[in-house]
C-alpha cells in the first residue's frame, strides 16, 4: 500500500496502481477497497494513456460494475487474447464464485500451465476440482505449485487441507507434522487443521488440547 501511494502521487492517472491500491484494501478495509477500485475504473474511463487490456481488467474487478459487467469485459479480454494470465485468473474467480466450476477450473488451467508463482490459480483449480469430486486432479494441481510457487509453506498447508477432505486423517497428520517442522510460523493453521482432524476421528480430547491452544496464544 505504501508503494502503491508513492506511485500515484508520482503519476495520479496510473489506473493499474489504483486497482492494485484497492487490491490490497480489499484483505484489510472494504471502503477503501472500493474506494480505490472505483478511482481506478475513474481514471480508466477518461485517461487516453490506459491499454485497452487494462481498462479491460479494471472492468472486469469493479465492484461498482456488477458481475454481468465483469464477465463482459472479461470476454472481450479473453476474445483479445485467450491465454491472457491475469485474465484467466479473474475469469475463473467469477465463474467460481457463481459456481460454473468446470469453467472455472479450465481458466486456472492456463494459469497453471503458464508456471505461475502465484499460489491463488493453483488453491482455486483444487476448489473447483474438489466441489465436482475430482480430487486426483485436483492433487496434480498441487505437484505442480510445489515447482513453481516461492512460497513452499503456503502449498504444503493446501495440501493438507485436500487431504483432509479426502478423509485420509493419517497422511493429513503427517503432512500437517511435516509442514510445521519446515515452516514453524505456519504453527497456528498446523493446530487448527490437527483439531479439525481430531475431531472428524471423533477425538475429542485432542482436538480440545489444540484449540485451547490457539486460544491461550490469541
Amino acid at each position: 500500500i505504501e508503494m502503491y501511494k508513492k506511485a500515484v502521487a508520482i503519476d495520479p492517472d496510473f489506473a493499474m496502481a489504483y486497482r492494485a491500491l484497492g487490491s490490497a484494501y480489499h484483505y484489510i478495509d472494504l471502503s477503501e477497497y472500493k474506494q480505490y477500485m472505483d478511482k481506478a475504473l475513474e481514471v480508466s474511463q477518461r485517461s487516453d494513456r490506459v491499454p485497452i487490456r487494462e481498462k479491460l481488467i479494471i472492468r472486469a474487478g469493479s465492484p461498482t460494475l456488477g458481475r454481468e459487467e465483469n464477465l463482459k469485459a472479461l470476454t472481450e479480454l479473453l476474445r483479445l487474447d485467450p491465454e491472457d494470465g491475469m485474465g484467466n485468473l479473474l475469469a475463473g474467480n467469477l465463474y467460481l464464485d457463481i459456481e460454473e466450476f468446470a469453467k472455472a477450473a479450465e481458466c486456472y488451467e492456463i494459469c497453471i500451465r503458464q508456471k505461475s508463482q502465484n499460489i491463488a490459480p493453483y488453491n482455486n483449480f483444487v476448489a473447483a476440482c474438489v466441489a465436482q469430486g475430482e480430487y486426483e486432479r485436483a492433487q496434480g494441481a498441487f505437484e505442480k505449485a510445489l515447482e513453481n510457487v516461492p512460497a513452499k509453506g503456503g502449498v504444503q498447508k493446501e495440501i493438507n487441507y485436500l487431504l483432509e477432505l479426502r478423509g485420509e486423517y493419517g497422511k493429513a497428520l503427517a503432512q500437517n507434522e511435516k509442514l510445521e517442522r519446515l515452516s514453524p510460523e505456519y504453527w497456528a493453521d498446523c493446530a487448527d487443521m490437527r483439531a479439525s482432524i481430531h475431531l472428524f476421528r471423533n477425538q475429542f480430547a485432542a482436538a480440545e488440547a489444540e484449540i485451547r491452544r490457539l486460544i491461550e496464544d490469541k
